[in-house]
């Protein structure tokens, strides 16, 4: 009987087991599990998933003029602000993949010496859902570049970009413009990273430019300028 009550057990579980021996239980059998077995039974609804894009900032700079390549969005949200060119990551692609391939989409231009600048993941940044960025960053001639606006973008320009003090010591005024059409942010140094030693900002202000790109843009001229 005893025998036949530990194969039960053995076969089926202890039906009086408590949740705590029940999680041991699991655990080692999670521990004794191959990999293949180990991703056979993985949860992968557990953990919500951010959607991820890249964004890319292309300058053009010329003795003291820095110029940056903006497009203006079709389609919601943000329809007909200017914006970085940039999109969702596909299935399949790395980061640079993408940046390469979002550039090219929306504004014909081919660069293969994006560099990556950081990463912008503050929740709400996008009114959507949660999306984390990757922005990459290049220089070109702007002379020798023929840019074309397509698939999400109406229009590509190259918009004049100035970032410079604003009232205090640790707040910056950027000021874009292309013929009649202004874009104007302002964004704050909070702090200096411990380790890289670079500045962190926050955007305070931002006027038809979508998302946080104001605040995209201030890092890649800080970067810039360096």
């Amino acid at each position: 009987m005893v025998k036949g009550l530990a194969k039960y057990i053995k076969k089926y579980g202890d039906i009086g087991m408590t949740a705590e021996k029940e999680s041991k239980v699991n655990q080692q059998q999670e521990d004794n599990d191959t990999l293949e077995e180990f991703l056979k039974k993985y949860d992968d609804s557990k953990y919500e998933k951010p959607s991820v894009t890249a964004d890319i900032i292309i300058f053009s700079k010329k003795d003291d003029n820095i110029k940056v390549l903006l497009i203006k969005r079709k389609s919601h949200p943000f329809k007909d602000s200017y914006a970085l060119p940039g999109g969702f990551t596909n299935s399949g692609e790395s980061l640079e993949e993408s940046a390469r391939r979002e550039l090219f989409e929306e504004t014909s231009l081919e660069c293969d010496n994006l560099e990556q600048l950081r990463t912008f993941s503050t929740p709400g940044r996008d009114p959507r859902r949660w999306v984390m960025t990757c922005a990459f960053m290049a220089i070109v001639d702007a002379d020798e570049c023929m840019v074309e606006a397509g698939d999400d973008a109406k229009e590509a320009e190259w918009f004049d970009i100035k970032m410079k003090p604003f009232y205090t010591d640790n707040r910056y005024e950027l000021l874009l413009q292309y013929g009649d059409t202004k874009i104007r942010a302002i964004v704050e140094k909070t702090s200096e990273g411990v380790v890289s030693g670079k500045p962190e900002f926050k955007l305070l202000e931002s006027e038809n430019i979508a998302f946080d790109h104001g605040l995209i843009l201030a890092y890649a001229m800080d970067a810039l300028a360096r």
